[in-house]
């Protein structure tokens, strides 16, 4: 008999078509296969099931330490039972059940962002998606399943340079590189001491140039080092005669400055954009978003150990709405010194004692916690408001990241 499991996923997710008698068995497995795992908890699989989520349990970098973040993945609610709230209701325990973990930031990517963004999820930075000529690409081998552990390795001191990565386990670079993608090709590169340094996860797909050209649709790009990266692009350059397009999401906002030509190849000779003078370079769209879970929790042992910027002799009151979970949200009074956050007060009003009074939603403060976005745009945008507004600034300062968050594992 059909999981409950699978069953209400099969008809949430109908644009996979793991409802067809196809393509069941396949997805009852990859299910169960979940369910086995010590990270993903699922609700109770029962005959009267009515909704269900996976949760997940990462570790990312975060302004340079490995921090615990709370995921969720697989959400689906039976079709009999849409529109009566039981989204939120699972949402909401996702949440409490994050906190109990002490993951204190948790995150998603949505099926749709205005629906989890009026749950208070904020969007981390863009994805771009590339469509790339190999004629625009300025020692290998070929990786197997059985290379599994130096690909977590390589991959986790990939993610350790890499703010905002997520680390990965055997299991969900096994997942990744050999099954849920279909992948069935990699490539990696090794140094003098043969240490796997860098490697790509990509898969073929099928254009309409004819039968002999395919495109080549990247799933990962990993690499520590410069040599690494142009020994994997010297070997993208010369598929050259069989591949007509190179295929990638990243959230790398400077990766056309790395391309000789850095118009998106299928559009190349089409004008976009002001007076019809610009030139499509990739499509953005918007996936990963981030929660704070407790804010007082985030400051006093989350971030416990973050340098603020150096900000020095500031007390800001930050008065965080979040109408999904307020009790594990309250304000907090944050004193910055010499770049510490220390908890000064939590609850009630202490706005008086305060330098600085930040007023700002969840969704947006997520965000801005996790360098996706500046305070000063988020002000420009009326998405929060800081008083005295001469403090806009400093308070700025204490949040703002020299780089952008970057992720590569969607779940």
């Amino acid at each position: 008999m059909l999981p409950a499991v699978a069953q209400v996923g099969s008809l949430a997710y109908t644009s996979m078509n793991y409802y067809t008698d196809a393509s069941l068995p396949g997805f009852v497995k990859w299910v169960m296969d979940k369910i086995s795992q010590k990270d993903k908890q699922p609700s109770q699989p029962t005959p009267g099931l009515i909704a269900h989520w996976i949760h997940r349990e990462f570790q990312t970098n975060l302004f340079g330490k490995v921090r615990d973040l709370g995921g969720l993945g697989f959400v689906a609610v039976d079709m009999k039972h849409k529109k009566r709230g039981y989204a939120k209701v699972l949402v909401t325990q996702w949440l409490k059940d994050c906190n109990e973990k002490k993951q204190y930031l948790a995150a998603l990517h949505p099926f749709r962002p205005d629906f989890y963004g009026n749950m208070g999820f904020g969007l981390s930075s863009p994805y771009y998606d590339y469509t790339i000529s190999p004629a625009s690409i300025p020692k290998a081998f070929t990786l197997k399943v059985t290379h599994v552990e130096e690909l977590v390795a390589c991959q986790n001191r990939f993610s350790d340079q890499r703010h905002g990565m997520i680390r990965r386990d055997a299991i969900n670079i096994t997942e990744q590189a050999f099954k849920d993608k279909g992948v069935t090709r990699a490539f990696g590169v090794r140094d003098l001491e043969n240490v796997l340094r860098g490697y790509i996860l990509f898969k073929f797909e099928t254009s309409t140039a004819g039968g002999l050209i395919n495109d080549l649709k990247i799933v990962d790009l990993v690499y520590e080092t410069t040599e690494a990266l142009f020994a994997i692009l010297q070997f993208l350059r010369e598929q050259d005669d069989q591949i007509r397009y190179i295929k990638i999401t990243t959230q790398e906002t400077d990766l056309f400055r790395l391309l000789s030509d850095p118009r998106s190849a299928h559009t190349a000779g089409e004008q976009f954009g002001i007076n019809g003078c610009g030139r499509e370079s990739a499509k953005q769209t918007v996936a990963l978003m981030y929660k704070v879970v407790n804010l007082e929790k985030l400051f006093s042992e989350y971030f416990s150990d973050r340098d603020f910027n150096g900000v020095d002799g500031l007390k800001l009151w930050i008065r965080m709405e979040d109408t999904l979970t307020p009790e594990m949200n309250p304000p907090v009074l944050v004193s910055f010194e010499n770049g510490a956050a220390i908890v000064l007060a939590v609850g009630g009003d202490h706005s008086s004692e305060a330098d600085a009074v930040l007023d700002i939603g969840v969704a947006e403060f997520s965000s801005l916690v996790v360098g996706a976005v500046s305070l000063k745009v988020l002000a420009r945008y009326g998405k929060a408001f800081v008083s005295p507004i001469d403090k806009l600034p400093a308070v700025g300062k204490a949040f703002s990241s020299e780089d952008l968050p970057i992720n590569s594992v969607f779940f």
